[in-house]
């Protein structure tokens, strides 16, 4: 804490919102957990253990903090319930984790009965090495550098040779993250 205050102060920025913030997600976290029914199974899964979890179809998803975690987590899920608490709606805009952590109990009981539940659409692109990519928001096909790039754009059977720095395939989801920016 010493530390990062010194650094902030240095570039004379202050550490007090970083530290609410991280209460409120403390405490949000702990709100939501103790509202998980006692007879489910339970396990925490930090966003670098994602893709080698091994979710069960039944799993009910439950996510707290920004949209982002949402959005990683349902590249590894397969129609699970996603369940997104939001640990502060003055920071976070909550279009994937609008709920309030204090409507938990209702929400997550709801969930497991999949009432009130929206289907989300994921883009998916498949790339000629094999490897498979999957987004709830969008992908980003091109280089990291963004240097231009040629290739054939191919649905069913029309295709079209293209040159860019790259192309964003977006879902309606997306719409509302990244690609509302551009």
């Amino acid at each position: 804490h010493g530390q990062a205050r010194f650094f902030l102060d240095q570039r004379g920025q202050d550490i007090a919102p970083l530290v609410e913030a991280d209460r409120a997600q403390r405490e949000a976290v702990k709100r939501v957990a103790h509202a998980i029914p006692s007879e489910w199974r339970q396990a925490r899964v930090t966003r670098s253990d994602l893709d080698r979890f091994l979710f069960e179809p039944e799993d009910v998803v439950v996510a707290v903090g920004q949209d982002g975690l949402v959005a990683n987590a349902a590249r590894f899920l397969d129609g699970q319930v996603v369940v997104g608490f939001n640990p502060d709606h003055f920071v976070y805009d909550g279009i994937l984790v609008p709920h309030a952590p204090k409507d938990a109990a209702h929400l997550l009981r709801r969930a497991a009965e999949h009432e009130g539940v929206r289907a989300r659409t994921l883009v998916e692109a498949r790339l000629d090495d094999g490897s498979t990519l999957r987004a709830l928001n969008e992908i980003f096909v091109g280089q990291p550098s963004h240097q231009s790039a040629r290739y054939t754009l191919t649905h069913g059977e029309q295709s079209e040779r293209q040159s860019s720095s790259g192309l964003i395939v977006s879902t309606g989801t997306g719409c509302t993250g990244w690609a509302r920016s551009i």
